[in-house]
């Protein structure tokens, strides 16, 4: 499962295998769906005021269209995200507090763009492996916490724009995570 891609995990399915028919039934206009969703994103519920920077998101495995802020539209449509780079985004985050907690040296962007790089930066970016999803042999970037300007890892370009999308908080990866894999949101 872990492999599956966004388009994948959303799609309905029949028996079959074959791609399930949209629900039939009056879809609801958007002034409708921004007063169910409380004028939310159904993702990380950050406010959709204006109305007009809401987006769509007519995945076939909803029962309903919902709508979602411009962040949570580009974290799904720039490169979908698995469910494994959710997981792994997650645990790429919690292992960057551990280590800011513990007080291990960390390296800020500006120091892990000049050459020569930090060693842990260059070993990271000559294993040739993403960080966050494992993705191994794809083109890499310094990935860094836009706050404290830190170095956190390296990761593959879709992974970084993710975390970006997301303003590096673990709680609304967890939402688009719920989101994407269908569970409970809440």
């Amino acid at each position: 499962m872990d492999a599956m891609n966004t388009t994948e995990l959303r799609a309905a399915r029949t028996p079959e295998g074959r791609p399930a028919p949209r629900p039939t039934g009056p879809v609801p206009s958007r002034p409708e769906l921004l007063e169910a969703q409380g004028h939310a994103c159904a993702v990380c519920a950050d406010s959709l005021r204006p109305p007009e920077r809401s987006y769509l998101d007519r995945a076939p495995a909803r029962q309903t269209p919902a709508l979602l802020c411009c962040r949570c539209h580009l974290a799904l449509k720039y490169q979908p995200p698995t469910v494994g780079a959710l997981q792994g985004a997650l645990t790429y985050l919690d292992a960057f507090e551990q280590r800011r907690s513990q007080g291990l040296a960390l390296t800020t962007y500006k120091a892990a763009r000049r050459r020569p790089r930090p060693s842990g930066v260059e070993a990271a970016l000559a294993a040739g492996r993403c960080e966050v999803c494992g993705a191994q042999g794809v083109s890499l970037v310094v990935e860094h916490e836009h706050a404290s300007d830190l170095v956190r890892g390296v990761a593959c370009p879709p992974c970084n724009g993710l975390l970006g999308f997301m303003r590096d908080d673990p709680h609304r990866i967890r939402r688009l995570l719920e989101y994407v894999g269908g569970g409970p949101m809440g």
